[in-house]
């Protein structure tokens, strides 16, 4: 699955700003996903036996 955002601000920094909060969002979310991949296959894990 790909999900893109694009923004176009009325000025350059506002542009600026968006691309650079969205690099660290993304950054962020690709992380909390990997922790609950990990969480959830321990899980499975521990309750198969």
């Amino acid at each position: 699955m790909l999900y893109k955002e694009e923004f176009i601000g009325k000025t350059n920094s506002m542009d600026l700003n968006f691309k650079i909060m969205n690099f660290f969002y993304k950054k962020r979310s690709k992380k909390r996903a990997i922790r609950l991949i990990k969480s959830i296959e321990t899980y499975i894990k521990s309750n198969k036996e």
